[in-house]
């Protein structure tokens, strides 16, 4: 049986990325999926991406993926997110923006259905 690691929440965290994406090889995880979330906060979104897709890591749209691609409202957001979506939006190419906008908000497989929030 294929054994699945689940991550989620990355905010654009490398290095955080990095140490979880090595415990799971280390642990035989022949697979990964991200539950969204990839960009945001940290400074590294650029990196994130890349690094999931040269992975080809099946990834879910989270809030602030939505939010960094221009498709859900910042409003509810706190300062400081808000503040860093600008950031983000501001570094990312129109690829990285168009990748994160075209994330499935909800991806079903056999057995299992993967989403970010309820």
């Amino acid at each position: 049986m294929m054994r699945i690691g689940l991550i989620s929440d990355v905010h654009a965290n490398l290095p955080a990325l990095e140490a979880v994406l090595l415990a799971l090889s280390k642990r035989g995880v022949e697979r990964v999926i991200c539950c969204g979330d990839l960009v945001d906060y940290a400074p590294w979104p650029t990196e994130v991406i890349a690094r999931l897709r040269e992975m080809d890591v099946l990834s879910v749209q989270g809030n602030h993926d939505a939010a960094v691609a221009g498709v859900f409202p910042i409003d509810g957001f706190a300062e400081e997110a808000r503040v860093t979506v600008d950031w983000t939006r501001a570094v990312l190419s129109p690829v990285e923006t168009a990748y994160l906008a075209e994330l499935e908000q909800i991806h079903r497989e056999e057995g299992f259905v993967i989403v970010h929030g309820s």
